[in-house]
């Protein structure tokens, strides 16, 4: 009565057993202003492309940067940070350190 396909189809495992490794640069203006004190993105997986292939989780594993520099932090937060910028308790603090200015080199 099942055809192969549909078995197949049946037992596929509910999380994926590979990691795809892939980088990203965002090319910004420079400006060499750097006068900003901070910087906030949402990360979401465009499920248009393929939406039959399950996603578990997405790892930023390094984010550089460069300018006049200086106490750094990096924050997270589920979902979004749109309404979250005064709730600090929303927020899970990865990284803190004092870096000296770098206009030309990433940090």
């Amino acid at each position: 009565f099942f055809s192969a396909k549909m078995f197949a189809a049946s037992n596929r495992p509910v999380t994926a057993t590979y990691v795809i490794h892939e980088s990203h640069e965002l090319p910004t203006a420079d400006h060499k202003d750097h006068l900003f004190c901070g910087v906030m993105f949402d990360l979401k997986i465009l499920q248009h492309e393929n939406p039959k292939i399950p996603v578990e989780y997405i790892e930023v594993s390094s984010l550089s940067v460069r300018g006049g520099l200086g106490p750094m932090q990096v924050f997270s937060t589920p979902d979004t940070y749109v309404g979250k910028h005064e709730q600090p308790e929303k927020w899970t603090k990865h990284y803190e350190k004092r870096h000296e200015p770098s206009f030309r080199e990433f940090v």
